[in-house]
């Protein structure tokens, strides 16, 4: 064969070559995707169980059926495999929090970032992913396995979440509350005020509410102490300093599941009737 002969064969064979890999490319690159993107999703799956029996399983069940007057349960047919758009409101709901039905007591406190909250886009998403996808017998293995028997998860905070089959019941037209009831008629605006904004959702402050939430600490001898917050100690129990921690208590204690409550929420002039208050608890 002649060298021009060898030349067109070596072209033929390596064009082939070529073609062939091109070929193997185009049959099993899509399989390769479909099984990264399944790892990924088994992945985002793992981590968000992790998160729920850390975070939700307190107030949502750790099987995610629900607690009574504090969590919605999450372990639904509505949830199992949920569309673009039921994703869409679980994201949204776990990001930015939800009000009760009576538009007072909140149901969700606000978990992202960007809301002051502990967790970040992509743990959000992870949470969304074990709701819609995941085996919900994993949460209660994952509490065994980090020390903490379901028996002896913590009481949840009294949030008043209605049970879902009886919330027609209770609230179509009927305005009733399954919220703490109003403090007495005359009683202190700053008593009024730490139930409407949702301070009785995580604190008890007694006497006036010997009952409230557990998330946060109890401040009925507040006044007494030296200095807030609890973790890391730092501002002065004075009315600026207990100011400084409600409007921005993610700037003092980074990472704290307290949040922030601009003027938005609770106006200056309200602010100064909660604080004034809340000082009157030695």
């Amino acid at each position: 064969m002649d060298t021009i002969g060898r030349q067109v064969t070596a072209f033929v064979t390596l064009f082939m070559v070529i073609a062939l890999i091109v070929l193997m490319y185009g049959i099993f690159e899509p399989q390769r995707r479909v099984a990264a993107a399944q790892q990924q999703k088994s992945s985002s799956i793992e981590r968000g169980a992790e998160l729920f029996a850390a975070n939700c399983a307190v107030c949502h069940g750790p099987e995610g059926k629900g607690i009574a007057g504090a969590g919605f349960p999450l372990n639904t047919t509505q949830n199992h495999n949920g569309d673009a758009k039921r994703q869409a409101y679980l994201q949204t709901t776990i990001s930015d929090g939800k009000l009760n039905v009576t538009g007072k007591l909140p149901v969700m406190p606000m978990w992202s970032e960007a809301n002051n909250g502990p967790l970040n886009d992509q743990m959000i998403g992870d949470l969304v992913n074990f709701i819609t996808y995941g085996d919900w017998t994993e949460v209660p293995a994952l509490l065994i396995k980090a020390g903490t028997p379901v028996a002896a998860l913590p009481t949840p905070p009294g949030l008043g979440t209605p049970i879902p089959s009886e919330v027609a019941a209770q609230y179509q037209g009927s305005g009733s509350s399954s919220a703490a009831p109003p403090p007495a008629a005359g009683s202190d605006p700053g008593a009024a005020l730490f139930q409407t904004k949702g301070c009785v959702t995580c604190h008890t402050i007694s006497p006036e509410y010997p009952s409230g939430g557990q998330v946060g600490p109890n401040l009925s001898t507040i006044a007494s102490k030296s200095k807030i917050p609890d973790t890391n100690p730092t501002l002065p129990v004075t009315p600026d300093g207990l100011k400084t921690w409600i409007r921005d208590p993610q700037k003092i204690a980074p990472g704290t599941v307290m949040p922030s409550f601009g003027t938005d929420q609770i106006s200056d002039q309200e602010m100064d009737e909660l604080t004034k208050w809340l000082l009157t608890h030695k």
